[in-house]
């Protein structure tokens, strides 16, 4: 199910609709897809009712993702992980279990959320900005200078 003109976050409304407290509970860490990975679906949303394991095991097709790169232990995908020291970055973007338990990330106690500028609103402006920045390159031998022009 996908809700459109809704802000995406994690904090659960507790002063209102889309008006959450703030802070991170444990029970709040599940991801900007708003399910544990018991529900998830593979598609990046939530089962109403049954689970995605109970529907993989009787065959279902449409519900569920059954790709063969679907990890049914985290269907959509969205668990983060990291181990400090390691190459491995795949699952540091996760915003499941991202700012509770055992491996906190840093700045991570605060529910995850599409609100960027924090204003508990939508935004429905689609905004572009771009710019032009001017890189100036020096070499080991300071009478050459270069001067290069990139244009984005």
């Amino acid at each position: 199910l996908f809700l459109y003109n809704y802000l995406d976050t994690e904090d659960e409304p507790v002063y209102g609709p889309g008006m959450g407290d703030g802070i991170l509970s444990d029970g709040e860490d599940i991801g900007v897809d708003y399910c544990t990975d018991k529900y998830e679906d593979g598609w990046g949303g939530c089962l109403e009712f049954n689970t995605y394991n109970d529907l993989y095991e009787i065959g279902e097709e449409i519900l569920i993702n059954r790709s063969i790169d679907i990890d049914p232990e985290d269907p959509n995908n969205d668990n983060w992980n990291y181990e400090a020291g390691s190459g491995d970055y795949s699952k540091v973007n996760g915003t499941q279990n991202n700012g509770t338990g055992s491996s906190i990330q840093e700045g991570g106690k605060y529910p995850d959320t599409e609100d960027l500028d924090r204003s508990t609103f939508l935004d429905k402006n689609n905004d572009y900005f771009s710019t032009n920045f001017i890189n100036v390159c020096i070499s080991l031998d300071s009478s050459i200078i270069a001067f290069a022009v990139n244009l984005i």
